[in-house]
């Protein structure tokens, strides 16, 4: 297992050229509690939230400030994901709901409801708007955006559903349950048409890259705090990478410079946020989040400046960047504040 050690670095296949950089920006977020999700819009400079103050907020960190600020769920929001067709985003949350929002809307355009528990998990297909869903109901849906209804829905029995995402380019979905397994699904059908084995502690978050997987899982003071890789087409596992202290609430593959490695970054409850070769099986770079980090996610392939958002449990949030002549740091490069 890879631990991150500071006293040796492994060049990155991130690194970028050390510059002189202007202190990190600070401005006010849209939250005061803990951000349960982050996600890029697609734009530059631009992050989607949500979090337990039962709010959704779209900020342009680039331009320090809060663009939206979106109420309507009844209780805290859990996942947002940006909805490319409507320039805005979709939501679920603990009240059973799920919402989609439009820039300029201060309501919600839609809400989509079906499920009976919290809905924990969304995953979306960008180029079509297929959307899929799953709950601690054991239910995992794929929806009509058109019609606000539920296509298909399939129950497997113990599947709470902590997280999913959609296999890019692929109609697939991977997801994981609190019953330590995770199930790849042909969206097409709605049925599971693999199962990957081999977690202790549930995942809590998962992230796809062509034929690999990774998961963060739900340890506790240092025991099963560990990042897995999986490849999902020989359904095995490749390794397992260990260091957190408490549990990854994040993870999330990296655009790496020049497509050369690869790479990850992972968000841990212990505060830690940390960026793996994962083929070199090491740690490349950390910091540490005051307070715990609560979410994490990559930005977009084409932003030149950050590389990760991280949320944390005061509902702050923060935009890096791996900096150095072997990308072995992060450098803050925005804060939004927790809302006043």
């Amino acid at each position: 297992m890879g631990a991150c050690a500071s006293s040796k670095r492994v060049p990155s296949p991130l690194a970028k050229d050390a510059t002189l950089e202007p202190p990190s920006s600070h401005f006010g977020g849209p939250h005061d509690d803990i951000v349960n999700g982050i996600a890029a819009t697609g734009c530059c400079g631009e992050w989607l939230s949500c979090a337990e103050d039962c709010s959704v907020g779209l900020c342009s960190w680039a331009g320090c400030r809060l663009l939206e600020r979106w109420h309507g769920h009844e209780k805290g929001v859990l996942r947002v994901l940006p909805m490319p067709q409507l320039k805005g985003a979709v939501s679920a949350s603990r009240d059973t709901s799920i919402r989609l929002w439009r820039r300029g809307s201060p309501e919600a355009v839609q809400v989509l409801r079906g499920h009976e528990l919290a809905v924990t998990a969304l995953a979306l297909n960008g180029g079509t708007g297929e959307l899929c869903s799953g709950s601690r109901d054991s239910y995992v849906r794929l929806w009509d955006l058109g019609t606000a209804q539920s296509l298909r829905g399939r129950h497997i029995s113990r599947n709470v559903v902590t997280c999913m995402a959609w296999i890019p380019g692929e109609r697939q979905v991977l997801q994981g349950s609190e019953d330590l397994k995770l199930r790849l699904w042909d969206v097409r059908t709605l049925q599971p048409t693999a199962t990957l084995e081999g977690n202790t502690y549930f995942p809590l978050a998962c992230d796809c890259a062509g034929p690999y997987c990774l998961t963060g899982s739900n340890g506790f003071d240092g025991d099963g705090c560990e990042l897995r890789l999986w490849d999902r087409r020989k359904l095995e596992q490749v390794t397992v990478f260990g260091g957190h202290d408490q549990a990854v609430v994040g993870v999330a593959f990296l655009h790496s410079a020049g497509g050369e490695g690869v790479c990850a970054a992972s968000a841990s409850k212990d505060g830690s946020v940390r960026v793996w070769d994962l083929l070199r099986g090491a740690c490349i770079a950390e910091t540490i989040v005051p307070g715990g980090a609560s979410a994490l996610a990559t930005a977009v392939a084409d932003e030149p400046h950050a590389q990760l958002y991280v949320g944390d449990s005061s509902g702050g949030m923060h935009a890096y960047r791996a900096t150095g002549a072997d990308g072995a740091d992060l450098r803050l490069l925005a804060t939004a504040t927790p809302r006043a």
